[in-house]
């Protein structure tokens, strides 16, 4: 009887220590895990936290960056309105003279073409006076008198509906071409009925070749001041290359079709409205 009482409390003792072991063993495991969680937990939320606080101050400087880039170009804004303000104000009252007289009218064909071929045509019309101050030159609408007498640009628009004008006065009065890296042609040619001689011209930005009349229906402000002191004569012909900042060429043709004399053409400032008024 006491050997069976001994291996009844053996097995149950046994029993109870591998209960034990697998209780201990799952409290274990179930702490351990339960700990890995909390670390784990722990973690994820630092790391939230870091990359909260990360985004906070990334995206701080990305708005600090734009306001700042805002208030810049808001500043930009205020200084083109302010500008363009003051063009409306100078353009408002400028004083230039009541008639413009134009005894000869030379009208021309330009023609451009860019590297990549596209080519453009303009027609041109150079309206000239040998006793005035100014001259003018009208494409399209628009006639533009530079007057050097006033020191103004005035701009004729004409359509359909309205005849308008505004002015603008300039700050510096352009001084007279220089002679430099202009050569003499042999020959001549006739253009439009005019003798005319040839030049070669080299700028920075162009280059090229035009024949020029010296005749006095040609004289004017125009002469004085865009042809050099030697009085080459007015440009009837030229053709040349232009060199753009972008590095970029344009091949032009300037070609006078044909010439008006004692055109008594008149742009009288009555006959039109001030466009800011």
């Amino acid at each position: 009887m006491k050997r069976k009482i001994i291996l009844i409390l053996s097995i149950c003792c046994a029993f109870t220590c591998a209960n034990a072991q697998r209780f201990i063993s799952g409290a274990l495991n179930n702490a351990a895990n339960a700990a890995a969680k909390g670390v784990s937990n722990a973690v994820a939320k630092k790391a939230e936290s870091i990359a909260e606080k990360q985004m906070e101050v990334y995206l701080s400087k990305k708005l600090s960056a734009y306001e700042q880039h805002l208030a810049e170009e808001s500043k930009k804004y205020q200084a083109a309105m302010g500008a363009w303000q003051d063009s409306l104000i100078a353009m408002t009252n400028v004083p230039f003279e009541e008639e413009y007289d134009f005894n000869t009218l030379v009208n021309s064909e330009i023609v451009m073409t860019s590297e990549d071929g596209e080519k453009e045509t303009l027609a041109c019309t150079y309206y000239l006076n040998s006793d005035a101050e100014y001259y003018g030159y009208g494409m399209g609408e628009m006639v533009t008198v530079m007057d050097y007498k006033n020191n103004v640009m005035v701009c004729f628009s004409t359509n359909d509906t309205s005849k308008v004008y505004f002015a603008y006065k300039y700050t510096e009065t352009p001084t007279t071409a220089s002679d430099e890296g202009i050569e003499k042609l042999s020959g001549s040619k006739t253009i439009c009925g005019y003798s005319c001689s040839g030049y070669k011209f080299i700028g920075p930005l162009y280059t090229g070749n035009c024949w020029a009349s010296t005749s006095p229906d040609f004289n004017g402000k125009y002469t004085n001041l865009y042809v050099p002191k030697n009085n080459y004569g007015f440009p009837l012909y030229m053709v040349g290359t232009i060199y753009g900042e972008n590095g970029k060429k344009v091949d032009y043709v300037s070609e006078a079709k044909s010439v008006k004399k004692n055109a008594g053409f008149k742009l009288r400032k009555t006959d039109y409205k001030n466009m800011f008024e």
